[in-house]
């Protein structure tokens, strides 16, 4: 027969090992519209990052989904914070897609005589990091990044048909995965410092 302190102290270790395992459960949600760039994969690689070595709980994407369906594109708080504390979810990463897309930048020029352009792949978008058991935005920020690709120094003439700016499908997706990463990892970053803090 095992005593009461016994009893006590097992009751108490379990709720704390079972508290300590719901505090790095995490949910990812990318909301955008349409962009450019049809093959985003920002939401596998959110992911695989924070579910992978680092020990991030994520909770079924069936969630996410759920989440996104009833949220009508707008970062709402309260609505976030409500649906995490009814799925036992600590952290919400919710990313708002505003462009992904390949465009054509002019890189510098001397007027009627030189101009040189380049292909840029821009990623930008707001994220914010919600902790749902203390019912706050504890980190918002927005990633603007470009990558660029090829580019043509042309004479006299401006124009965008030029052969040498024309990128192939695995240069384009090259562009836009590194973009990704790199979003990827600093959003990644935030919330392993906000973690540690908690």
């Amino acid at each position: 027969m095992l005593s009461a302190g016994f009893c006590l102290l097992l009751i108490l270790f379990l709720t704390t090992v079972a508290g300590a395992q719901t505090e790095r459960v995490l949910m990812v949600l990318v909301n955008g519209p349409e962009t450019g760039w049809p093959e985003r994969d920002l939401t596998t690689k959110l992911e695989r990052l924070f579910g992978g070595k680092n020990k991030f709980e994520l909770v079924p994407a069936i969630e996410a989904e759920v989440l996104a369906a009833t949220r009508e594109g707008r970062f709402r708080k309260v609505q976030l914070i409500d649906h995490g504390l009814r799925i036992n979810c600590r952290y919400i990463v919710s990313c708002d897609l505003i462009r992904e897309e390949l465009t054509l930048e002019r890189h510098f020029r001397i007027p009627f005589l030189i101009n040189q352009n380049r292909v840029a792949a821009i990623l930008e978008l707001d994220y914010h990091v919600v902790d749902c058991y203390c019912g706050r935005v504890v980190h918002s920020d927005r990633f603007k990044k470009h990558r660029f690709g090829s580019s043509s120094m042309q004479l006299l003439d401006n124009s965008g048909a030029d052969p040498d700016l024309y990128l192939s499908y695995p240069d384009r997706k090259r562009l836009f995965d590194d973009l990704e990463d790199d979003a990827a990892r600093e959003i990644f970053a935030e919330l392993e410092r906000i973690a540690k803090q908690r």
